[in-house]
């Protein structure tokens, strides 16, 4: 029996690369929305420090200075939440593209599967249907034998 080898292997192997690609970007994006939203939530305690040190003064009498740091820290704060929160939905985004490329690139490799395994089926039969007509084959040329022996017995 000769060995199965199917048309689509190299185009499977293409597409069994591309879905590791696939599966290694979204890793790479996951890693940096967790980034993201690390850098978003520390800008979000630092809003919550000033605002805590905003009310801790406020029960004492502060200067216009103090005041005026304060503010100028919440604003700050305010502005590193937004750059935050940009980046953490730009990542997000960039998250999501990643795994529908992935799915993608999965779903190219299970069809390149299916017609693979339907490609060996077919090539099983066509060795199934050729070891049968040999061995029926040689049944009719030992019958023959047999029967040209008997023959030459016979007379």
């Amino acid at each position: 029996m000769k060995r199965f080898r199917s048309r689509f292997e190299r185009i499977q192997h293409v597409r069994e690369q591309q879905e590791r690609l696939a599966r290694i970007e979204a890793s790479v994006r996951n890693a940096k929305l967790a980034e993201a939203e690390q850098q978003s939530a520390a800008a979000d305690e630092r809003l919550q420090s000033v605002l805590r040190e905003l009310v801790r003064t406020g029960s004492h009498p502060a200067s216009v200075a103090m005041l005026r740091a304060l503010h100028s820290g919440t604003d700050l704060a305010e502005q590193l939440i937004d750059k935050a929160e940009e980046h953490r939905h730009a990542a997000e985004q960039d998250h999501e593209h990643s795994l529908a490329e992935f799915e993608v690139a999965r779903t190219n490799v299970r069809i390149m599967d299916k017609l693979v395994a339907a490609e060996r089926q077919r090539h099983r039969q066509e060795v199934r249907r050729t070891e049968e007509a040999d061995a029926l084959e040689r049944a009719v040329r030992q019958h023959t034998m047999r029967s040209m022996k008997m023959d030459g017995q016979e007379s």
